[in-house]
């Protein structure tokens, strides 16, 4: 086991809390606490959670905007994620967009190795 340690990455969503989880994983031998923190389409919650964990977090995402519209939650709005993101911390606060991107070119890729 690796003597490293131990890095906590959050995921604060705006999406529902139903599915939060604080589990410990070992990957390529570094030790993870990764978190996910729901705030129900909430943007100040959210804003809350961003706050709090920036005090022992090594890295923090924010994400679920759109899903938590899909799912009935209307209080959280894309510029509230651009807000929450650029609040000042310590450690790197990112959305999911870049990884949104990725899979969105996945997906073309294998469904034009398909056709």
């Amino acid at each position: 086991m690796s003597r490293t340690k131990t890095k906590t990455i959050v995921n604060v969503t705006f999406q529902g809390d139903e599915w939060d989880y604080d589990e410990q994983v070992t990957l390529a031998d570094h030790r993870f606490r990764l978190v996910r923190v729901g705030s129900s389409g909430d943007p100040d919650a959210a804003e809350a959670s961003v706050r709090s964990w920036s005090r022992d977090a090594d890295a923090i995402a924010i994400s679920g905007v759109r899903e938590a519209q899909a799912a009935g939650h209307t209080a959280g709005q894309i510029e509230d994620l651009q807000r929450i993101k650029t609040l000042s911390s310590p450690i790197p606060i990112r959305d999911d967009s870049l990884v949104a991107d990725i899979f969105q070119e996945w997906a073309i890729r294998r469904v034009e190795a398909e056709m």
